[in-house]
């Protein structure tokens, strides 16, 4: 997760604002708890894609 989000991150900054705000965003999805692992490790990494944020 961490790798990812440097990826499309600028600052280091950014990073950590990326991860906080999926990871928000995850425990605010009531859903995402009935996932599978896999699946929540997908549904993850698509709303980081999302979150508006600069990217490289």
């Amino acid at each position: 997760m961490k790798r990812f989000s440097n990826a499309i991150a600028r600052h280091e900054q950014e990073e950590a604002d990326l991860r906080q705000s999926g990871v928000e965003k995850a425990l605010n999805n009531r859903t995402v708890k009935s996932l599978p692992v896999y699946k929540r490790r997908a549904w993850f990494f698509k709303v980081m894609k999302r979150v508006p944020a600069r990217r490289k």
